[in-house]
């Protein structure tokens, strides 16, 4: 099921205007991962049985603790394990994936988990995540600010009032601001992307839920999940939404992630194949008539 309506929030990459591609790219990575493991516990449960307990037990554990460690040993089993969970074809999955992956075990690794042992709690086998998160309070500043500069005003008592003087003064440096904030905005918007408040998680949702839970566009679309809280409308609401809208969010997030995208038949369930058919017939007919 859907994450609860309680956990849906607007998303914003970027606590500015603007935001580096990198960064927006890999909390995107990091979001999609999360919201597949909530949908589908069993995910994380293969990863273990398929990749950490049979490849890592077999024949990468006695070099874990070593200082350079050779994972490329598991690249294959990581590819296999990526492809049956639609997460990329034989190997071409994303390189964010297995770099993700990689990460992972070396945190199982960290956090004692053993291979020998029983499978742990669901809790203790989260996607391993490699983001460094920016501390403005410990790291230096990314990038340097653009400085804002106004001209200097000047008031005569004796020719205007106070209020006249603020009145003018006020205009000009508000003309002034606009124009500096719209001339850097152009200028680092060469460099960085606009930091996009999405409408809610749910377009990552509808990705996963078709990838990792193969459901059908049809049935995304009458559940599509509850919409973000500051568009008006209650946590309650799930309206069902054109199937088109949900391709569409599909194969955006899907090329953003680097994911497999859905070709046009491959996201058409049996209902939209069937009125498909039916199309072609009536086309047929009346081409043949």
């Amino acid at each position: 099921m859907p994450p609860s309506p309680q956990q849906t929030r607007p998303i914003r990459f970027g606590a500015g205007a603007l935001v580096h591609p990198v960064e927006a790219r890999e909390k995107a990575e990091e979001l999609f991962m999360k919201i597949a493991c909530e949908l589908e516990p069993e995910l994380m449960r293969s990863f273990f049985r398929n990749v950490y307990q049979s490849a890592v037990h077999r024949d990468l554990w006695r070099t874990l603790g070593q200082r350079h460690v050779d994972l490329r040993p598991l690249s294959g089993v990581i590819w296999e394990w990526l492809t049956s969970w639609n997460l990329g074809q034989p190997g071409k999955s994303p390189r964010w994936l297995l770099d993700g992956a990689i990460c992972t075990i070396l945190e199982y690794d960290n956090r004692c988990i053993s291979p020998f042992e029983p499978m742990p709690s669901d809790h203790n086998l989260a996607w391993g995540s490699g983001i460094d998160y920016y501390d403005p309070d410990s790291n230096p500043p990314l990038e340097i600010a653009y400085p804002i500069q106004f001209e200097e005003f000047e008031w005569d008592p004796l020719l205007e009032t106070k209020r006249g003087a603020s009145n003018r003064i006020f205009s000009a440096i508000r003309e002034q601001l606009r124009r500096h904030l719209a001339e850097i905005e152009n200028e680092a918007g060469e460099i960085f992307w606009k930091a996009h408040a999405k409408d809610s998680s749910r377009h990552y949702t509808w990705l996963a839920r078709h990838l990792i839970k193969k459901e059908p566009i049809s049935r995304i679309a009458e559940t599509p999940g509850p919409i973000a809280r500051n568009r008006g409308c209650t946590p309650q609401d799930d309206q069902p939404v054109d199937d088109r809208a949900v391709t569409k969010a599909i194969r955006e997030i899907a090329k953003f992630l680097l994911l497999p995208i859905p070709h046009r038949l491959d996201v058409l369930d049996k209902r939209q194949l069937t009125a498909f058919g039916a199309h072609v017939k009536r086309t047929f007919r009346v081409s043949s008539g």
